[in-house]
């Protein structure tokens, strides 16, 4: 999955339905998904997924407490005087587990508040019906940078990054759907929990247990953004409303005729599309693989394009073969089409270089200003701002920027940092007399 939060979110999801099993199976079968269960519980907790650690102590808890009877029998069994005891013990173990679940990496949680706040101050903004359908990633950055404009001596400058998700469903969810978006998943999140049906309560009750694992990683993190989790996500509330014996819907046969049609043809057509994609995105993968000359890239991106002009990344790659074959202007078209669906500092950089490469200094200095000013702790900007001056001779504020970069406190030093800060330097010492 390429990314270990991912991998304890997607393991914590699958959790509930074998820990349910365990406790309602004969002793030949608890042993099985016992077995099953260890690899899952291990890997969550090598993953290092808080997340997903909560998850599954969260559910383990209540399911636990709903299915064992024995427990249940003691629970009831105790009097007020245990309960003044182990009342008092229970509250403080777990202030105690979530305090240390929290401060195990203080900085990723510094950095989820800075986004929470960001994502807050876009719903105010958008109440009602939000920004739109998957645009977050490129409305947030902007957002970004006029926290920090009201706010340039806040704490979680050091924070900021190219935030891509929300790191909170609902939040995320209010900020491209407003509070309708937010309603309707708080109504759809009710249906699913008050579907009963006792009859195949063997598969309806750990399904629930799963939507709840769900909710609760929703809270803190995005399973609702990537495919390996949402195929699982939506293949377990088929399965849990498929036993709704409710209706809200009914259809005679000759609308159930013209609804298998209509969805026969939808299908086809997706079919069809489908495979066309993959074509032309096979083809695309295949040229980025090889070290083919840029020119001859450039001819195979014009014979795809028309096939690939909704993939954002295939949009960016095609921009940056353009910049490399000196199709500057071209370039940054595509790159605005690229920044409607992902804004990142370093797209500001690459249209600042093409209007640099074209000669267009003023359009170039707002570029590379406006990627300083979204991730203010990133000191690359700053240095194609210094080059940008050094090129056309402006030396106060060449003069400027380099000291800024001999002053500017790095978040994760490495050696391209370090020769940034020694060009600054040897600047400061040439021209600074």
């Amino acid at each position: 999955m390429g990314n270990s939060g991912i991998t304890g979110i997607y393991l914590a999801i699958t959790y509930p339905i074998g820990f349910y099993l365990l406790l309602n199976s004969n002793t030949i079968h608890k042993i099985i998904f016992g077995i099953l269960l260890l690899p899952i519980i291990l890997t969550i907790f090598l993953t290092d997924s808080r997340n997903g650690i909560l998850s599954v102590l969260t559910c383990s808890i209540l399911i636990y407490c709903n299915n064992s009877n024995s427990f249940i029998e003691y629970i009831k069994k105790i009097n007020l005087k245990q309960s003044i005891i182990f009342a008092p013990i229970i509250i403080l173990l777990s202030i105690f587990s979530l305090y240390n679940l929290i401060n195990h990496r203080k900085d990723s949680v510094d950095g989820r508040i800075l986004i929470y706040k960001i994502t807050t101050n876009m719903i105010f903004n958008r109440p009602i019906s939000g920004f739109g359908y998957n645009t977050f990633y490129s409305i947030y950055p902007e957002y970004q940078m006029t926290y920090f404009k009201k706010n340039p001596d806040s704490k979680y400058i050091k924070f900021a990054d190219n935030t891509k998700y929300g790191f909170n469903e609902i939040l995320q969810i209010g900020a491209e759907y407003g509070i309708i978006g937010i309603i309707l998943t708080f109504v759809f999140t009710i249906y699913l929990f008050t579907i009963k049906n006792e009859k195949n309560k063997f598969i309806v009750s750990p399904v629930k247990y799963t939507i709840l694992s769900i909710f609760l990683l929703s809270l803190f993190s995005y399973p609702l953004r990537r495919v390996e989790t949402l195929l699982t996500i939506t293949t377990f509330t088929g399965i849990l409303a498929s036993f709704d014996k409710r209706f809200l819907l009914s259809f005679n046969r000759t609308h159930h005729k013209l609804i298998i049609i209509s969805l026969a043809i939808c299908y086809f057509e997706i079919i069809n599309t489908t495979i066309n994609r993959n074509y032309a995105y096979t083809i695309w993968q295949e040229s980025k693989k090889t070290s083919i000359p840029d020119k001859e890239k450039l001819l195979i991106y014009n014979s795809i394009e028309d096939k690939l002009k909704y993939d954002t990344l295939f949009l960016y790659d095609y921009a940056v073969i353009l910049s490399n074959c000196n199709k500057n202007e071209e370039s940054n078209i595509y790159f605005e089409k690229v920044l409607k669906h992902m804004n990142t500092s370093f797209i500001w950089i690459l249209k600042g270089n093409n209007y640099k490469n074209t000669n267009n200094f003023n359009n170039a200095q707002n570029c590379y200003i406006h990627a300083f000013k979204m991730v203010p702790n990133r000191i690359f900007p700053l240095y194609q701002l210094m080059l940008l001056y050094k090129e056309y001779n402006k030396k106060n504020e060449m003069i400027k920027t380099a000291k800024l970069i001999k002053d500017f406190k790095i978040k994760i030093p490495s050696y391209t940092t370090l020769k940034i800060k020694e060009e600054a330097n040897e600047i400061i010492s040439i021209y600074n007399k």
